[in-house]
């Protein structure tokens, strides 16, 4: 038994150790993980430029960044996927510029099985625009 636990343990712990920093591999500098990074396209039903509806998963806080260099300004809506009501509009008319990023609070929006809100963003300007949303 003493065996075991002189073998076992050390062995866990390095194991452990080694797969710490590869799980915030994943974070930026300031612990937000990237939940999708895409273009903008056009929905036919909504008929406005969004990104996917069902891309980002995520609960507490959300961050939006408009991935367009600077001078590429967006005024955009922040909304919840919401497949059997209308989709949610957690916040509206939004100024965001160009290579920019800004975050709110979704814990409101958080629903469903996944316990978490389908984040997706929708431009006032047409046009292929690229967001990363992070968690």
């Amino acid at each position: 038994m003493k065996l075991m636990k002189k073998a076992v343990l050390p062995f866990l712990i390095s194991i452990f150790t080694l797969l710490l920093p590869v799980s915030s591999a994943f974070a930026d500098s300031e612990g937000w993980q990237l939940l999708t990074w895409e273009d903008t396209h056009y929905n036919d039903t909504l008929q406005k430029w969004i990104t996917g509806v069902d891309n980002a998963h995520a609960s507490g806080y959300v961050r939006i960044c408009n991935e367009l260099t600077t001078g590429y300004d967006q005024i955009i809506t922040i909304k919840e996927y919401d497949p059997d009501n209308a989709d949610d509009v957690i916040a509206s008319n939004l100024y965001l510029a160009g290579n920019t990023c800004l975050s709110r609070n979704i814990q409101s929006w958080v629903d469903g099985t996944n316990g978490q809100a389908e984040i997706y963003v929708q431009v006032n300007h047409g046009g292929y625009n690229p967001f990363s949303i992070w968690d």
